[in-house]
């Protein structure tokens, strides 16, 4: 299960990219993370793939804090949970 609790991300210029965002997405669920350009999409993903630091909040798979996962262990996550971005590119 993936448990997302009052995440905030605030960029270095202040930017307050997500505001108290929660989400609670069972294993095999499919959830689609939708909204206007600039909304925290992109950054929310990020945050749940573990390449965005957040300024507070919790985000938890399968009851375990992301951010104390070692690199090892979030390359496994990273494995099990899909991403269609709005603009791809194929090269």
């Amino acid at each position: 299960m993936l448990d997302i609790r009052d995440v905030r991300v605030v960029y270095p210029n202040g930017l307050e990219a997500l505001k108290s965002v929660s989400l609670t997405a069972e294993q095999g669920e499919i959830v689609a993370i939708i909204g206007r350009s600039g909304a925290g999409k992109s950054t929310l993903l990020r945050c749940i793939n573990g390449l965005q630091r957040l300024s507070s909040g919790s985000i938890m798979l399968d009851d375990v804090p992301i951010h104390t996962m070692d690199e090892r262990q979030m390359w496994q996550v990273r494995r099990q949970i899909g991403f269609i971005w709005q603009e791809y590119n194929l090269g």
